[in-house]
């Protein structure tokens, strides 16, 4: 994994399923687009989690074609909100590469949400940040806290749930399904073992218009 974010900011909190699964790490102390692209070459990583300004900045001022970046499978985008104009040129400037939006703030540890990278292939999903991660349920509600229908917007709230997710394969974000695709290892599959959280914690997020799967009530992850 390429560390490219600061250690102190949540967005380096994927470091962490990458050292249980034994991967190894390289960090990239000053960041321009052409630091990037040779830190990429020189440790051969094969993932990293970018901001959408960071990446905007690879696309329009990095000498792509000068640095061998052909290790790289999956960068994770999120932090903030991007276009989807930039995201079509990110898949036509590394397309080898698959990407993946992350949604989610400090105060909930940190990813809310996943857009996977197989829902970049139709693009018309790009707009959406994605499904809830498994033990993670999300509700679009008005001013009174009543749930919007599909399409409306209103303010986001998330908190831990309380219902016991179904035994087996699960979805369980991003940090997990990079681990799966960067180690290329049956070890570093990720299952859910049937757990229950007992505490129910409510966070608001703020204002939102959440697109797509998010939108209204969203549908639990996997369906």
């Amino acid at each position: 994994m390429l560390h490219v974010a600061p250690m102190f900011h949540s967005a380096d909190l994927l470091g962490t399923p990458f050292s249980l699964a034994g991967a190894g790490h390289a960090y990239l102390p000053d960041f321009t687009p052409d630091a990037f692209l040779n830190a990429v070459e020189k440790s051969r990583a094969t993932f990293t989690m970018l901001s959408p300004t960071v990446l905007i900045r690879i696309i329009r001022e990095g000498r792509l074609g000068d640095f061998d970046i052909s290790s790289l499978r999956r960068l994770t985008y999120g932090s903030a909100p991007i276009d989807t104009v930039w995201l079509h040129r990110a898949m036509e400037a590394l397309p080898g590469v698959e990407l993946v939006h992350s949604y989610g703030l400090t105060e909930t540890s940190p990813i809310l949400t996943t857009l996977g990278w197989n829902h970049h292939l139709g693009r018309h999903r790009m707009p959406s940040v994605g499904r809830p991660l498994v033990g993670i349920e999300l509700r679009v509600v008005d001013e009174d806290g009543n749930d919007l229908p599909a399409g409306e917007a209103g303010e986001s709230v998330s908190f831990a749930s309380s219902r016991r997710p179904v035994d087996g394969p699960a979805d369980l974000g991003p940090a997990a399904e990079a681990v799966r695709s960067a180690l290329n290892s049956e070890s570093a599959a990720c299952r859910s073992s049937g757990f229950m959280l007992d505490q129910r914690v409510s966070v608001t997020i703020g204002q939102n218009n959440l697109k797509g799967d998010c939108a209204g009530r969203p549908s639990p992850a996997g369906e």
